[in-house]
């Protein structure tokens, strides 16, 4: 996936001050380029830096499935009030995301994501608190 990353200093230049939020799913996607694991010059920062109000990235590399059974459980859960409670924030979708996959006892082996690989690896800064329908509401008739 770093053929296609940018630098973290690209990244910084970005105008991301209308983003609500940046979620990238990818393996090691909180590095930059040059800096693995050097949180203070990386693309996590960088995208905080350009105005993003919260970034949501992977600190180690994930699996593709289980990956994207915790973005399924995030979205779900910060979208849609029905899931768990209405307006639930960013972080809480994120808690209930991970929660789901390590508490839930799938009947095929393969559909197990309880191991922390799956779901602890994410890191979260800025307003964790925004809620789905504060963000974007719709467009006016």
């Amino acid at each position: 996936c770093y053929k296609y990353c940018k630098y973290p200093d690209e990244l910084a230049s970005l105008n991301l001050v209308k983003a609500k939020l940046t979620f990238i799913n990818g393996c090691s996607s909180a590095d930059g380029r040059g800096k693995f694991g050097y949180i203070p010059y990386s693309n996590l920062t960088a995208l905080y830096a350009a105005g993003s109000d919260a970034v949501i990235v992977s600190q180690s590399k994930i699996y593709t499935r289980g990956a994207s059974k915790l973005a399924d459980s995030f979205y779900k859960a910060w979208m849609d009030d029905s899931v768990y409670t209405p307006e639930t924030s960013l972080g809480q979708a994120m808690y209930f995301a991970a929660m789901s996959m390590c508490t839930r006892p799938q009947k095929n082996a393969a559909d197990q994501f309880t191991h922390p690989l799956h779901w602890g690896c994410h890191i979260q800064i800025g307003d964790m608190t925004a809620r789905f329908k504060k963000c974007f509401t719709p467009y006016p008739d």
